[in-house]
């Protein structure tokens, strides 16, 4: 990567999204959810420019248009665009939209991103919109809970600049650029970061260019930007729905270990019943939603896009959460198991404790007479 930015080089055209996810429950009933919103006048039609042949959505969205408000960010005054996006699987996913509104340079662009990431009016606001959207549509949502974490992206969506289509490209391939996606402040020195950036820098021709980090993604791209935010906003979701079911697996495992220490040995009481069929039913329910994750969402048809899916899949760690959750629910069928085989042993000492007691009931009157005739 080049060290300067040309001073320039500005974007004309383009935007900020902010992607915000969190849980609202196990499951979300999406044609129960439409009916609610159709009420409401709130949805948007969900649309791929890409043919379905190239990227094949098991359940699509529901796509909620929220109400924009404005932020003032330095001296630039925005309309924040909301648009959540309900998945089957219990996510929630927020994209805020910031529209360029004059030439920007790179540097302006590090107080743009800096407010999106931490400002915590922002968020606040943020929230409450996901808040007031789970208490609309409760009757629409299993088991809704609204978890207290959230994943959080930046994309910075370049459209057009004061350069060539080949100039912009070179440009956007310097360690400040790479600065401003990872969220570090301007003129800081992260070259050491960036050795892992070449193998996320994707183009499909010499005229476009996605870069992509855990924290954030640069898209220089007119036609294909919106399909490609998507693959990103889907590998998020699932990254954020892997990390939900691993606390999740975490406190049933501690809970269940706690109530075996709890339960006392009764002589006609098996304890191990009500835990072993609690065990197995949270391992098939879990199980279930993260195949429905991992099963949701497929690139068949198109190599760029499966390319960058594949990539923001490693970035994020996905498979990482996913053998965790997998070896999680490995712990807990074992424990079922244990508990299976608890209660067939105390079944069995039953068993033989019956026996046990008919031989006796069928000796005893034969010692009595036996006794008798002595």
């Amino acid at each position: 990567m080049s060290e300067t930015v040309n001073p320039q080089f500005l974007i004309q055209k383009g935007n900020v999204c902010a992607f915000r996810i969190f849980d609202l429950g196990s499951e979300i009933n999406l044609k129960k959810a439409a009916q609610i919103l159709e009420k409401h006048k709130t949805l948007a039609p969900f649309g791929l420019k890409k043919t379905t042949r190239s990227i094949l959505i098991a359940e699509r969205p529901l796509v909620v248009s929220l109400e924009p408000w404005g932020e003032l960010i330095g001296r630039d005054q925005f309309e924040v665009r909301s648009v959540a996006k309900l998945w089957s699987f219990g996510a929630l996913s927020l994209q805020l939209e910031l529209t360029l509104t004059r030439d920007y340079s790179i540097d302006d662009l590090f107080e743009v991103g800096h407010f999106l990431e931490n400002n915590e009016n922002f968020h606040a606001r943020v929230e409450a919109q996901a808040r007031q959207l789970m208490f609309i549509l409760a009757p629409s949502i299993e088991k809704p809970a609204f978890w207290d974490q959230y994943e959080d992206y930046l994309v910075f969506n370049f459209k057009k600049t004061t350069a060539t289509d080949r100039e912009s490209v070179k440009t956007l391939l310097t360690d400040k650029v790479s600065a401003l996606i990872m969220g570090e402040k301007a003129g800081i020195s992260v070259k050491h970061s960036f050795k892992d950036m070449e193998e996320s820098t994707f183009q499909y021709s010499s005229s476009d260019l996605t870069i992509l980090h855990w924290n954030g993604a640069v898209i220089y791209d007119i036609d294909d930007a919106d399909d490609i935010m998507l693959t990103l906003e889907f590998a998020l979701c699932s990254l954020f729905e892997l990390r939900y079911y691993d606390e999740l697996l975490d406190k049933q495992l501690a809970a269940l270990y706690q109530q075996i220490g709890e339960k006392r040995t009764r002589v006609f009481a098996n304890p191990y019943k009500r835990l072993s069929k609690k065990a197995s039913l949270q391992y098939i329910e879990i199980s279930e939603i993260v195949d429905r994750i991992s099963n949701a969402f497929k690139v068949l048809g198109d190599y760029y896009y499966a390319t960058i899916f594949r990539a923001a899949i490693r970035k994020f760690y996905v498979n990482d959460w996913k053998r965790s959750v997998n070896s999680k629910l490995n712990h807990l069928a074992e424990v079922s198991k244990l508990f299976q085989t608890e209660i067939d042993e105390r079944r069995n000492q039953l068993m033989e404790m019956i026996i046990i007691l008919l031989i006796t009931f069928e000796v005893i009157p034969f010692l009595v007479e036996l006794m008798m005739r002595r």
